[in-house]
């Protein structure tokens, strides 16, 4: 049997509603009455948009959510953009969570591709270059992409990469050489090739001058240098002729004739590791969570409040009994302050959802939970991925559902 919370303690659930025209000046004592610390929502107000551009700039196709709306049918973009940003976040996660900081390609030549090992799972190697592509992108800008490897290929068929080096004799072209090693026995100065010495498969034996037995090659020889021998014209040489050979369409071309294939590689930027990694690879398993059964729920989306403003927002979500959610995620290299906090209660009171979750990555100050606390959104911190997700949907259940006090380890 389903049940709801009555009356009763929904209303007492229910987040301050307060319209945001109406706090200013004095009043804002009987909005924030249970914490101290006054502040100017119109200050807090323009300096949201400057706060919260970095899910904005890795996500695609918003949509603008009315909070009066019922719920709606996401259109086909928006669609696609999900699996996209979902699969965006799992690239980020498969990093992470291993111990590489750099996704590196592997090059087969037979098929004239390379791809990336450590995120085979995600699909093909076009459709994981491609991916990798757009998340290095300006508009998305996540990724660094950087050079693993220039291949030369050949001028006239620039898409094969298998590309190989011919040696040809000086005099006639020919391919036919074999390379010589010029040998000086440090005891009687005799100079010759190896072959000179007596070599056999286990080395060199004998000095074909003075016939002394060789028997430390390493001390008793001197390497002079290396010269090549044309098996056809018999000539010797050591300006070797040096060629580029198409193994796709078995022709050679000039080596300064050959094009040049950029093997790419990517790395997580620096700044993406601290600011928007978590956002990104949160946000589509936030939409997957079993709490939200029967909910619209939209990623990364603009929100239009009470007020008329728009509110950025990581996860909003609806059913057709008007609850709703909002839920943001913000992610610093440290302890999360007032400010990311007041940015979200801003939202609170011009949207005023059934239920408002912050997730601060990896902790957020106490007086921001303080305040968080005293106008009812619920805090979630940590790192771990899947102790974020555990806790949100914790959260999520007691509060539209279930109606329990919180356990231990949830703000």
């Amino acid at each position: 049997m389903k049940w709801f919370p009555d009356k009763k303690k929904k209303d007492e659930e229910k987040p301050v509603t307060t319209k945001l025209n109406d706090v200013t000046g004095d009043n804002i004592e009987s909005v924030s009455k249970n914490q101290d610390q006054r502040f100017d929502l119109k200050d807090l107000q323009s300096n949201i948009e400057e706060r919260e551009n970095i899910t904005d700039a890795v996500f695609k196709g918003h949509k603008s959510f009315g909070v009066d709306d019922n719920v709606k049918d996401l259109s086909n973009q928006t669609e696609q953009t999900q699996i996209g940003d979902a699969e965006i976040g799992k690239i980020i996660e498969l990093v992470l969570s291993s111990k590489e900081d750099n996704i590196i390609p592997s090059v087969n030549y037979e098929e004239n591709r390379w791809s990336y090992p450590l995120l085979e799972q995600l699909g093909s190697p076009e459709h994981v270059s491609a991916l990798l592509e757009e998340i290095s992108s300006p508009s998305v800008n996540v990724l660094e992409k950087g050079e693993f490897e220039r291949l030369p290929v050949c001028p006239k068929h620039p898409q094969y990469l298998a590309t190989s080096v011919k040696l040809y004799c000086s005099g006639c072209l020919s391919s036919n050489v074999s390379k010589l090693h010029l040998i000086e026995h440090k005891a009687c100065g005799y100079i010759t090739t190896k072959i000179g010495f007596g070599e056999v498969s286990t080395g060199i034996n004998q000095c074909a001058s003075c016939k002394k037995t060789i028997r430390d090659p390493d001390t008793e020889l001197r390497k002079l240098g290396r010269w090549y021998e044309c098996n056809n014209c018999k000539i010797r040489f050591d300006d070797l002729v040096t060629k580029l050979h198409c193994r796709k369409f078995d022709h050679d071309f000039e080596i300064n004739q050959a094009d040049i294939a950029i093997v790419p590689y990517y790395k997580l930027k620096a700044d993406a590791k601290s600011v928007s990694i978590y956002a990104i690879s949160l946000i589509p398993q936030f939409q997957k969570l079993s709490a939200f059964k029967g909910f619209t729920v939209e990623g990364s989306t603009s929100v239009k409040g009470k007020s008329g403003v728009m509110h950025k927002t990581s996860i909003f979500a609806s059913n057709r009994e008007n609850k709703t959610v909002l839920i943001d995620v913000k992610s610093g290299e440290s302890t999360l302050g007032d400010a990311e906090i007041n940015s979200m209660l801003v939202k609170v009171l011009d949207i005023a959802p059934s239920v408002a979750i912050f997730v601060g990555v990896p902790e957020v100050s106490e007086t921001g939970k303080a305040l968080a606390t005293a106008h009812n959104i619920s805090i979630v911190t940590g790192k771990d991925f899947e102790e974020i997700i555990k806790s949100t949907e914790q959260i999520l259940r007691e509060r539209l559902y279930l109606g329990k006090k919180m356990d231990q380890g949830v703000e």
